[in-house]
Order: structure tokens, then C-alpha cells, then sequence
């Protein structure tokens, strides 16, 4: 809907009012799983039907279904979704992830494992659990800070980069 709103010209609405309209809420209503009011029906389908004739429509005429969504997300489904599971977990691990305050200190440095664009990838060892682990370290040279920080900050919100690395094969010597 937001998408919708945005566009400039009426041809470019008209064809993603209807593809909106077939997507969402025409599948709802033949599924009958429709829980919105019959005027917010008859509205949007009256905008769509006189912009076919028109060439004209209006950015607002999904404006009854907004408020319907809102009002129905302040009701008892927010409501059910901060008491659920996975709200609890999702709170819980952000608590831990933003209270982590790790150092160098909690590791021991073994060798560089690989040199790139930024800096060098370490192989460590952490000192509390003994996990094999890898840590990044940035180079100080001048260069796009914005970008090393989110290079940095996008690898570290992957999986895998917080799973600690185990050494499958070991390099001949």
C-alpha cells in the first residue's frame, strides 16, 4: 500500500491498485478469510472500477484498510505476539548480544588465517571456553569507515559468522 501511495502517475496506480487488489484482498475474500468491513470493500473496488473508466485514481483509496490493519494490530494480535515464544527469545538474545563486551583480552591470537581489503582474519582461541573461533581486525589506513563498519557489522548479523569455525582439514606442513 505504501508502495501504491508513492506512485506518480495514474497508469502506474491503476495497474498496481489492481495487482494489489487481486494479490491481497480479492484472494482473502474467495478464501473467506476476509475480516475487514464491507465498506473498505465496496471503496477500493469503486475507485478501481471508476478509474477504469476515468484513467484516473486517487493515492488514497486504500486508505479504510490502513486503518482497519492499525486498529487491528493495537488489538489482541500485538497483544498475543509480545506474550508468544518467540518474542520472549528474540528479546532474550538481544539482551545478551548488547551486553557482550568482548576484548582482545578474552582471546588468544594463534596465527592470521588471510589478509583482505580491510584488515587480517585471525584464528583464536577463546580463553573462557576454549572454542576455535575467528576475529576480524580492521586495518587503521585511510579509507571509507562507513564501509568497513558495515562490511563489519553485516557479516557479524550472519549465522554463520557467529558460530565458532571448526578446522576440518589440517595444512600440510
Amino acid at each position: 500500500i505504501k508502495r501504491f501511495e508513492k506512485l506518480e502517475t495514474d497508469e502506474e496506480r491503476i495497474q498496481e491498485g489492481k495487482q494489489t487488489y487481486d494479490q491481497f484482498i480479492m484472494k482473502e475474500l474467495l478464501s473467506q478469510s476476509h475480516t475487514y468491513s464491507k465498506d473498505a470493500v465496496d471503496h477500493v473496488q469503486e475507485a478501481l472500477t471508476t478509474a477504469q473508466k476515468t484513467r484516473q485514481l486517487p493515492a488514497d483509496i486504500f486508505e479504510p484498510y490502513i486503518e482497519e490493519i492499525c486498529n487491528s494490530l493495537r488489538g489482541h494480535i500485538f497483544q498475543k505476539f509480545v506474550e508468544s515464544e518467540k518474542y520472549t527469545r528474540f528479546c532474550q538474545w538481544k539482551n545478551l548480544e548488547l551486553n557482550i563486551n568482548l576484548t582482545m583480552n578474552d582471546f588468544s591470537v594463534h596465527r592470521i588465517i588471510g589478509r583482505g581489503g580491510f584488515g587480517e582474519v585471525y584464528g583464536c582461541r577463546k580463553a573462557d571456553t576454549g572454542k576455535i573461533c575467528s576475529a576480524d581486525a580492521l586495518l587503521n589506513a585511510p579509507g571509507n569507515l562507513r564501509l568497513k563498519i558495515a562490511t563489519g557489522l553485516n557479516a557479524r548479523s550472519k549465522p554463520a559468522s557467529c558460530m565458532p569455525r571448526q578446522r576440518t582439514e589440517r595444512a600440510a606442513t
